[in-house]
């Protein structure tokens, strides 16, 4: 069990309900681990949002696609997962499977665009 102090709040959102980050995290961590487990950042497959909330309703879970999506929002901007998207990893699916969808030369740009805003911002709070 975490202590309050180190949980994130619940976001709130124009789109309904807040988004408790944390507990959505813990639901997709622990039905996909081989893709959102502890210091894992698999570049994932374009659209898999779709797969993963057609899974989870298969399998009684309450995990909206706006909650999914907003996860893989959050999910897709920290700076291992931006790494491994500008070194032009492979995408994985729903399993896990590396899948033959190259890394697309924008997605590649974006994420090093990114990667530099992150290192700006660190380092101007540093200074």
């Amino acid at each position: 069990m975490q202590d309050s102090s180190s949980q994130t709040p619940a976001l709130a959102t124009s789109h309904g309900a807040p988004f408790d980050y944390e507990v959505v995290s813990e639901e997709m961590e622990s039905r996909w681990p081989h893709l959102f487990g502890h210091g894992i950042h698999l570049p994932l497959k374009v659209g898999i949002t779709k797969d993963l909330h057609q899974e989870a309703l298969a399998n009684g879970s309450s995990l909206s696609k706006r909650k999914i999506s907003l996860y893989l929002e959050r999910y897709c901007k920290d700076p291992r997962y931006l790494r491994k998207i500008a070194d032009g990893c492979a995408r994985h699916d729903i399993n896990g499977l590396a899948i033959d969808d190259d890394i697309q030369a924008r997605h590649v740009r974006n994420a090093n665009k990114h990667l530099t805003r992150l290192k700006t911002r660190s380092e101007s709070s540093e200074g």
